[in-house]
């Protein structure tokens, strides 16, 4: 199951800031501005297709892999909590991007960092240790102890993914203010 980062990062994540940066290469997300679209309504419906697609990746994994999911509802909320933490994630690439080539550019390392954080934390105590304080570490927790997962034993990534999509979410409305698409 842990291929399933590397699914959301590919599927969900890269999709926003190809959309955002070109958009604003090309000068359409200033005139949906002027036509009267909130700053709000357009991060909205950037967000709607990656949920989309994280619903469609999260029923499909286990299903290609024969997996038979035992905890449903702490898999739903992991996936669904982490998958917003990625999207805010590459929202602010995209936001912060001058062009496609620097949001692509940026995008292929977070991509890469995503991907395979969570593959890589079973390999060296330095790296698991990174990826409990980063916003795959609670993902990471339960699909590498899925049978025994405990939402009492994981308390530092529970808390590191709602600091994370706190501090995200901040940031973004920082840069949206900056950038006046408010």
């Amino acid at each position: 199951m842990m291929c399933l980062s590397f699914s959301l990062a590919l599927a969900v994540g890269s999709p926003i800031t190809i959309i955002l940066s070109e958009e604003k290469e090309k000068y359409n997300l200033q005139t949906l501005l002027l036509s009267g679209v909130k700053g709000s309504e357009y991060i909205l419906s950037t967000m709607f297709l990656p949920f989309l697609l994280t619903f469609v990746i999260m029923g499909t994994t286990p299903l290609i892999l024969g997996v038979t999911i035992v905890h449903t509802f702490n898999y739903i909320t992991i996936v669904l909590l982490t998958s917003l933490s990625i999207i805010l994630f590459y929202l602010l690439i995209g936001l912060t991007a001058k062009s496609q080539v620097v949001a692509q550019v940026i995008s292929l390392p977070a991509m890469i960092l995503v991907a395979f954080l969570s593959m890589l934390s079973g390999l060296d105590k330095t790296v698991a240790k990174i990826t409990d304080y980063s916003f795959m570490g609670l993902f990471t927790k339960f699909f590498t102890k899925w049978e025994g997962f405990s939402w009492n034993k994981t308390l530092i990534p529970n808390l590191t993914l709602l600091i994370w999509i706190v501090l995200l979410l901040t940031l973004i409305t920082i840069t949206i203010r900056k950038k006046k698409i408010s």
